[in-house]
């Protein structure tokens, strides 16, 4: 009898370690969120950011219209237009047609992409070859 009591407190305690354990990591039990997934017919705009001689400046808005078309408006500059196509599986938006960007990794978590400048193309403001972009919100993070 006392073999069984012995038993029986051995697995209670057993258990109740695990639940300690699951308790001690919060959202270890439960299963990561899927972001929500893209709509890339009604993105929006995106205000960029690089560097000049180390500092951050404004670099210009990215747009996505209905795709496939997206728009590149720096400050006191003509747009410049172009197409993209979107990748959800990598989150990688490629852009065609001569535009400015190459390509665009976006970060669904944090509603942010990084955009490369097209090889041989000169952009103000993308020393390091990209430029880091935030969802638009006008006046706040560009201009109005």
């Amino acid at each position: 009898m006392a073999t069984t009591r012995s038993r029986a407190v051995r697995l209670a305690l057993a258990a109740l370690l695990l639940a300690a354990l699951a308790c001690a990591f919060p959202g270890a039990a439960a299963p990561t969120p899927t972001p929500t997934a893209l709509v890339t017919t009604s993105l929006g705009a995106f205000d960029c950011t690089g560097s000049e001689n180390g500092l951050l400046a404004y670099a210009g808005r990215l747009t996505f219209a209905p795709a496939p078309d997206a728009s590149w408006q720096a400050q006191g500059e003509t747009p410049v237009t172009g197409q993209y196509d979107y990748d959800p599986a990598s989150s990688l938006f490629t852009f065609g047609g001569g535009f400015v960007f190459d390509s665009a990794i976006y970060d669904a978590n944090t509603d942010t992409l990084v955009a490369t400048v097209t090889p041989g193309t000169t952009l103000a403001h993308a020393e390091g070859g990209s430029v880091t972009c935030v969802r638009a919100q006008p006046g706040i993070t560009g201009p109005g």
